[in-house]
């Protein structure tokens, strides 16, 4: 509202100067309108410069509040993850008591072969549909998980290596900001394998902790015909575009940096917080 009324008073302040410069051109020139002339072009470009300064004004606040939206969005959809994987968990819970019951049963009746078979079954299955905890951070995991799933679904060979402390509550870095990141690099990621061409795409995750400082580095497998824009490739730009900036700002609010390498079929994202 402000800076349409800006607008107005700009654009009639520009009508009154277009009419002075008529009146006082030859032969009506006088001093005083000249006087007037100089008056309401001083005026028009303080008004120019208001309008300016109220149009950037305007584009931060709107860029902030699409920033805090789409940060809403992700701890929506990360405290969505945790309770998909606390109910997975108690079904495969429920599962594995079904199973043992059931090898328990056929020990019962000495049937032991099928025992053996049944049991190299379970383990097998165990181990393709168990996902292995990377730290003590239950949303952090469950990020990794369903992001480990997604990758999967698309034929994603996707590594983690997160060396994280046990005590993550004495660092600086919050757990809505940590995740946000991962989340953040794991869905660039996937997007940039599944568009990669790659025959057999790939995300590694790593995490470390030097000198006080967090690094998390990730490289994924990229199309070498697609150059890196720092923006997203998704049709719902409204949605998907702030990931970058997000992981931008959440790097500044903790002295920290990062860095977008384009490395042809592949890309290397490097952030890096102050961890204490």
């Amino acid at each position: 509202m402000k800076r349409r009324y800006n607008t107005y008073i700009f654009f009639l302040s520009v009508f009154f100067v277009q009419i002075l410069l008529y009146l006082v051109v030859p032969p009506y020139d006088s001093r005083l309108g000249l006087l007037l002339l100089g008056t309401m072009t001083l005026v028009v470009c303080i008004q120019f410069y208001f309008l300016l300064i109220q149009t950037l004004d305007d584009v931060r606040v709107d860029t902030e509040l699409s920033i805090l939206n789409e940060q809403k969005r992700l701890k929506d959809a990360q405290f969505s993850f945790l309770s998909d994987y606390q109910k997975d968990i108690q079904k495969v819970q429920t599962n594995m008591t079904k199973d043992l019951s059931h090898f328990q049963m056929l020990l019962n009746e000495e049937k032991y072969q099928e025992a053996a078979d049944f049991f190299h079954k379970i383990t097998d299955t165990s181990r393709q549909e168990h996902f292995q905890p990377c730290c003590r951070d239950s949303l952090l995991n469950a990020i990794l998980e369903s992001k480990h799933r997604a990758a999967a679904r698309h034929h994603i060979d996707v590594t983690y290596e997160i060396l994280l402390p046990n005590d993550m509550e004495q660092s600086r870095i919050s757990q809505a900001d940590l995740c946000s990141v991962i989340f953040n690099l794991m869905d660039n990621g996937i997007e940039a394998c599944e568009k990669s061409g790659a025959e057999k795409p790939f995300i590694t995750l790593t995490t470390v902790i030097r000198k006080g400082f967090l690094t998390i580095r990730m490289c994924n497998s990229k199309n070498p015909d697609t150059s890196f824009r720092h923006k997203t490739t998704k049709p719902d730009t409204l949605g998907h575009g702030f990931g970058l900036s997000i992981i931008e700002e959440i790097c500044r609010r903790y002295d920290g940096v990062c860095q977008w390498n384009d490395c042809a079929d592949h890309f290397d994202s490097v952030v890096l917080l102050r961890w204490s």
